[in-house]
């Protein structure tokens, strides 16, 4: 709910500027309701897929310096990946308990949930 705190600040501070508390006020409410419409938007876009898909890939890991197999979730209908299943380098491999720094760098790479790519031999 950060967007809504910035919103409502910033609201706050333009409506306080015309010198009322009631435009203060007014500013305020103004500027939290597009902090909380930024939210919303921002949390239906991360929900909105239906299409799970879990993929394997072959990915650097930079903590670990080495080659680790991991079982990634995407979603097919947003094109996005979002968690990370399991790992070959854990001791546990169903227990992703790091960063996934992994994650982050197969969404760089440009490679989406459902598309083929070049790292399986």
């Amino acid at each position: 709910m950060g967007a809504t705190f910035i919103g409502f600040v910033i609201g706050l501070a333009l409506g306080a500027g015309t010198g009322t508390a009631g435009g203060a006020f007014i500013g305020g409410v103004l500027g939290m309701l597009v902090g909380v419409t930024a939210h919303g938007v921002g949390w239906i876009r991360a929900h909105r897929g239906d299409a799970p898909t879990i993929e394997r890939h072959r990915v650097v890991c930079t903590p670990y310096g080495q080659i680790a197999d991991i079982e990634f979730v995407g979603d097919l209908e947003t094109r996005r990946w979002l968690d990370v299943k399991r790992c070959s380098l854990l001791p546990v491999a169903d227990r992703v308990a790091c960063d996934k720094r992994c994650l982050h760098r197969l969404s760089d790479s440009g490679v989406k949930p459902g598309a083929p790519c070049s790292c399986e031999s």
